[in-house]
Protein backbone atom coordinates (compact mmCIF):
# COMPACT_ATOMS: atom_id res chain seq x y z
CA UNK A 1 0.00 0.00 0.00
CA UNK A 2 1.43 3.34 -1.03
CA UNK A 3 1.45 6.52 1.03
CA UNK A 4 1.18 9.81 -0.86
CA UNK A 5 2.94 12.74 0.78
CA UNK A 6 3.86 16.25 -0.28
CA UNK A 7 7.07 18.21 0.21
CA UNK A 8 7.44 21.76 1.49
CA UNK A 9 6.36 23.30 -1.84
CA UNK A 10 3.37 21.03 -2.38
CA UNK A 11 4.88 18.53 -4.82
CA UNK A 12 3.42 15.11 -4.15
CA UNK A 13 5.30 11.82 -4.13
CA UNK A 14 4.53 8.30 -2.99
CA UNK A 15 6.26 5.90 -0.64
CA UNK A 16 6.00 2.23 -1.55
CA UNK A 17 7.81 0.51 1.27
CA UNK A 18 11.49 1.26 0.69
CA UNK A 19 10.80 2.72 -2.77
CA UNK A 20 9.78 6.25 -3.72
CA UNK A 21 7.70 7.25 -6.74
CA UNK A 22 7.58 10.68 -8.33
CA UNK A 23 6.05 12.14 -11.45
CA UNK A 24 8.38 13.32 -14.18
CA UNK A 25 7.51 15.30 -17.26
CA UNK A 26 9.17 14.91 -20.63
CA UNK A 27 8.64 17.48 -23.38
CA UNK A 28 6.83 16.30 -26.49
CA UNK A 29 7.78 18.12 -29.70
CA UNK A 30 5.99 18.85 -32.95
CA UNK A 31 7.74 19.99 -36.11
CA UNK A 32 6.88 23.40 -37.49
CA UNK A 33 8.96 24.38 -40.50
CA UNK A 34 12.61 23.84 -39.53
CA UNK A 35 12.15 23.71 -35.77
CA UNK A 36 10.72 21.36 -33.20
CA UNK A 37 8.47 23.11 -30.69
CA UNK A 38 7.42 21.66 -27.32
CA UNK A 39 3.64 21.29 -27.44
CA UNK A 40 2.96 18.81 -24.64
CA UNK A 41 4.46 17.09 -21.64
CA UNK A 42 4.41 13.33 -21.21
CA UNK A 43 3.75 12.49 -17.57
CA UNK A 44 5.59 9.37 -16.46
CA UNK A 45 6.36 7.75 -13.11
CA UNK A 46 9.91 7.42 -11.86
CA UNK A 47 10.62 4.93 -9.09
CA UNK A 48 13.78 5.19 -7.05
CA UNK A 49 15.55 3.30 -4.30
CA UNK A 50 18.05 5.22 -2.19
CA UNK A 51 18.20 7.92 -4.87
CA UNK A 52 18.75 5.57 -7.81
CA UNK A 53 16.14 4.92 -10.50
CA UNK A 54 14.82 1.38 -10.65
CA UNK A 55 12.32 -0.38 -12.89
CA UNK A 56 8.72 -1.09 -12.02
CA UNK A 57 9.65 -4.76 -11.77
CA UNK A 58 11.84 -3.93 -8.77
CA UNK A 59 8.66 -2.96 -6.94
CA UNK A 60 6.31 -5.54 -8.45
CA UNK A 61 8.61 -8.54 -8.40
CA UNK A 62 9.17 -11.11 -11.13
CA UNK A 63 5.58 -12.38 -11.22
CA UNK A 64 3.37 -9.40 -10.41
CA UNK A 65 -0.36 -9.82 -10.06
CA UNK A 66 -2.63 -7.91 -12.39
CA UNK A 67 -4.01 -6.00 -9.40
CA UNK A 68 -0.53 -4.89 -8.29
CA UNK A 69 0.37 -3.68 -11.78
CA UNK A 70 -2.93 -1.84 -12.13
CA UNK A 71 -2.40 -0.16 -8.75
CA UNK A 72 1.04 1.05 -9.82
CA UNK A 73 -0.33 2.36 -13.13
CA UNK A 74 -3.10 4.20 -11.27
CA UNK A 75 -0.52 5.70 -8.90
CA UNK A 76 1.53 6.93 -11.87
CA UNK A 77 -1.55 8.63 -13.32
CA UNK A 78 -2.44 10.16 -9.95
CA UNK A 79 1.00 11.70 -9.47
CA UNK A 80 1.16 12.97 -13.06
CA UNK A 81 -2.20 14.71 -12.69
CA UNK A 82 -1.63 16.18 -9.24
CA UNK A 83 1.80 17.60 -9.99
CA UNK A 84 1.32 18.93 -13.53
CA UNK A 85 0.36 22.40 -12.32
CA UNK A 86 3.59 22.54 -10.27
CA UNK A 87 5.87 21.60 -13.14
CA UNK A 88 7.61 23.84 -15.65
CA UNK A 89 5.43 22.15 -18.26
CA UNK A 90 2.16 23.36 -16.74
CA UNK A 91 1.41 25.55 -19.78
CA UNK A 92 1.77 22.59 -22.15
CA UNK A 93 -0.82 19.96 -22.99
CA UNK A 94 -0.54 16.78 -20.93
CA UNK A 95 -0.04 13.24 -22.28
CA UNK A 96 -0.67 10.42 -19.78
CA UNK A 97 -1.21 6.67 -19.91
CA UNK A 98 -4.56 5.27 -18.81
CA UNK A 99 -4.25 2.42 -16.31
CA UNK A 100 -5.49 -1.04 -17.18
CA UNK A 101 -7.77 -0.80 -14.15
CA UNK A 102 -11.28 -2.02 -13.50
CA UNK A 103 -13.99 -1.38 -10.95
CA UNK A 104 -13.13 1.25 -8.35
CA UNK A 105 -9.70 1.95 -9.86
CA UNK A 106 -11.23 2.59 -13.26
CA UNK A 107 -13.84 4.97 -11.87
CA UNK A 108 -11.17 6.83 -9.87
CA UNK A 109 -8.99 7.27 -12.97
CA UNK A 110 -11.90 8.58 -15.03
CA UNK A 111 -13.00 10.95 -12.25
CA UNK A 112 -9.49 12.39 -11.84
CA UNK A 113 -9.16 13.01 -15.55
CA UNK A 114 -12.61 14.57 -15.76
CA UNK A 115 -11.80 16.91 -12.86
CA UNK A 116 -8.52 17.89 -14.49
CA UNK A 117 -10.23 18.54 -17.81
CA UNK A 118 -12.72 20.82 -16.05
CA UNK A 119 -10.00 22.76 -14.21
CA UNK A 120 -7.37 23.27 -16.90
CA UNK A 121 -7.38 25.02 -20.25
CA UNK A 122 -4.66 22.72 -21.59
CA UNK A 123 -5.60 19.73 -23.71
CA UNK A 124 -5.30 16.29 -22.11
CA UNK A 125 -4.46 13.21 -24.16
CA UNK A 126 -4.98 9.83 -22.51
CA UNK A 127 -3.28 6.80 -24.04
CA UNK A 128 -5.12 3.49 -23.80
CA UNK A 129 -3.81 0.07 -24.76
CA UNK A 130 -7.06 -1.71 -25.58
CA UNK A 131 -10.43 -1.08 -27.16
CA UNK A 132 -12.40 -0.51 -23.94
CA UNK A 133 -14.96 1.57 -25.77
CA UNK A 134 -17.04 2.48 -22.70
CA UNK A 135 -14.09 4.19 -20.99
CA UNK A 136 -12.93 5.73 -24.25
CA UNK A 137 -16.30 7.26 -25.06
CA UNK A 138 -16.73 8.59 -21.52
CA UNK A 139 -13.32 10.25 -21.60
CA UNK A 140 -13.95 11.66 -25.05
CA UNK A 141 -17.29 13.05 -23.86
CA UNK A 142 -15.35 14.92 -21.14
CA UNK A 143 -13.30 16.68 -23.83
CA UNK A 144 -10.25 14.45 -23.40
CA UNK A 145 -8.35 13.38 -26.51
CA UNK A 146 -7.75 9.65 -26.90
CA UNK A 147 -4.39 8.13 -27.70
CA UNK A 148 -3.69 4.49 -28.53
CA UNK A 149 -0.54 2.63 -27.52
CA UNK A 150 0.11 0.61 -30.65
CA UNK A 151 2.33 -2.41 -31.13
CA UNK A 152 2.76 -2.67 -34.86
CA UNK A 153 3.07 -6.47 -34.81
CA UNK A 154 -0.36 -6.81 -33.19
CA UNK A 155 -2.55 -8.70 -35.70
CA UNK A 156 -5.62 -6.91 -34.30
CA UNK A 157 -4.16 -3.41 -34.59
CA UNK A 158 -6.37 -2.31 -37.49
CA UNK A 159 -9.49 -3.48 -35.65
CA UNK A 160 -8.39 -1.72 -32.46
CA UNK A 161 -7.74 1.53 -34.33
CA UNK A 162 -11.18 1.24 -35.90
CA UNK A 163 -12.85 0.65 -32.52
CA UNK A 164 -10.97 3.31 -30.54
CA UNK A 165 -10.79 5.95 -33.29
CA UNK A 166 -7.76 7.53 -31.59
CA UNK A 167 -6.66 11.12 -32.02
CA UNK A 168 -3.03 10.02 -31.59
CA UNK A 169 -1.27 6.69 -32.05
CA UNK A 170 1.94 6.08 -30.10
CA UNK A 171 4.28 3.54 -31.65
CA UNK A 172 5.70 1.09 -29.11
CA UNK A 173 8.65 -1.24 -29.43
CA UNK A 174 11.99 -1.02 -31.21
CA UNK A 175 10.55 -0.11 -34.61
CA UNK A 176 12.22 3.27 -34.78
CA UNK A 177 15.62 1.81 -33.94
CA UNK A 178 15.18 -0.83 -36.63
CA UNK A 179 13.96 1.77 -39.14
CA UNK A 180 17.15 3.75 -38.55
CA UNK A 181 19.04 0.73 -39.94
CA UNK A 182 16.67 -0.27 -42.74
CA UNK A 183 15.42 1.96 -45.55
CA UNK A 184 12.75 -0.62 -46.39
CA UNK A 185 11.35 -0.60 -42.86
CA UNK A 186 11.56 3.19 -42.71
CA UNK A 187 9.47 3.35 -45.89
CA UNK A 188 6.97 0.91 -44.35
CA UNK A 189 6.66 3.03 -41.21
CA UNK A 190 6.22 6.10 -43.38
CA UNK A 191 3.26 4.40 -45.07
CA UNK A 192 1.86 3.50 -41.65
CA UNK A 193 2.04 7.17 -40.62
CA UNK A 194 0.27 8.14 -43.84
CA UNK A 195 -2.47 5.57 -43.22
CA UNK A 196 -2.95 6.96 -39.70
CA UNK A 197 -3.30 10.46 -41.10
CA UNK A 198 -5.92 9.19 -43.54
CA UNK A 199 -8.14 8.07 -40.63
CA UNK A 200 -7.60 11.32 -38.73
CA UNK A 201 -4.94 10.15 -36.27
CA UNK A 202 -1.55 11.68 -35.57
CA UNK A 203 1.49 9.56 -34.72
CA UNK A 204 3.83 9.84 -31.75
CA UNK A 205 7.23 8.24 -31.18
CA UNK A 206 8.42 8.41 -27.59
CA UNK A 207 11.76 6.58 -27.63
CA UNK A 208 13.94 9.12 -29.46
CA UNK A 209 17.18 8.58 -27.59
CA UNK A 210 19.83 9.13 -30.23
CA UNK A 211 20.67 10.95 -33.44
CA UNK A 212 19.84 8.03 -35.74
CA UNK A 213 16.41 7.51 -34.20
CA UNK A 214 15.70 11.24 -34.32
CA UNK A 215 16.46 11.33 -38.03
CA UNK A 216 14.31 8.22 -38.54
CA UNK A 217 11.40 9.86 -36.69
CA UNK A 218 11.73 12.97 -38.83
CA UNK A 219 12.03 10.83 -41.95
CA UNK A 220 8.75 9.00 -41.37
CA UNK A 221 7.13 12.37 -40.57
CA UNK A 222 5.91 11.46 -37.09
CA UNK A 223 3.74 14.24 -35.68
CA UNK A 224 5.03 14.09 -32.10
CA UNK A 225 8.54 13.25 -30.92
CA UNK A 226 9.77 12.66 -27.38
CA UNK A 227 12.84 11.08 -25.85
CA UNK A 228 16.09 11.76 -24.05
CA UNK A 229 17.78 13.01 -27.23
CA UNK A 230 15.34 15.91 -27.33
CA UNK A 231 14.51 16.54 -23.69
CA UNK A 232 14.89 14.38 -20.58
CA UNK A 233 12.06 13.74 -18.16
CA UNK A 234 12.34 15.99 -15.11
CA UNK A 235 10.42 16.04 -11.82
CA UNK A 236 7.91 18.72 -10.93
CA UNK A 237 9.76 21.72 -9.57
CA UNK A 238 12.80 21.26 -11.82
CA UNK A 239 13.67 23.86 -14.44
CA UNK A 240 12.85 22.57 -17.93
CA UNK A 241 14.40 23.88 -21.12
CA UNK A 242 11.38 24.38 -23.37
CA UNK A 243 13.09 26.34 -26.11
CA UNK A 244 12.55 25.17 -29.70
CA UNK A 245 15.03 22.78 -31.29
CA UNK A 246 16.58 23.55 -34.66
CA UNK A 247 16.12 20.64 -37.05
CA UNK A 248 19.37 21.61 -38.79
CA UNK A 249 21.23 20.92 -35.56
CA UNK A 250 20.19 17.29 -35.64
CA UNK A 251 22.77 16.47 -38.32
CA UNK A 252 25.75 18.06 -36.56
CA UNK A 253 28.39 15.53 -35.40
CA UNK A 254 28.28 14.54 -31.75
CA UNK A 255 30.59 17.15 -30.27
CA UNK A 256 28.33 18.48 -27.51
CA UNK A 257 25.33 16.82 -25.85
CA UNK A 258 22.68 16.12 -28.45
CA UNK A 259 19.69 18.11 -27.17
CA UNK A 260 21.91 21.06 -26.31
CA UNK A 261 23.55 20.98 -29.74
CA UNK A 262 20.20 21.09 -31.52
CA UNK A 263 19.41 24.34 -29.71
CA UNK A 264 22.64 26.07 -30.66
CA UNK A 265 21.36 27.07 -34.08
Amino acid sequence: METILSDEVGIEFALLGKFRARARYRPVYARMDERLFPVAAQGIAAISLEGRDVSAEAVLGNTPSAAARQALELLALTLAIRNHARSDADALDLFVDFPSASGTGLRLAVDMLQDLANERHQQISVFVSSADTDSVEHLRHCGIRIGLVARLDDPMLSETIGAVKPDTIRMEGDWLERAAKSDALAALLGRFVTSCHEVGAQVMVADVDGRAKTLAALGIEADYLAGDALGVALPAGAVMDLSPLAVSGLTVPNVVPFARRSRLG
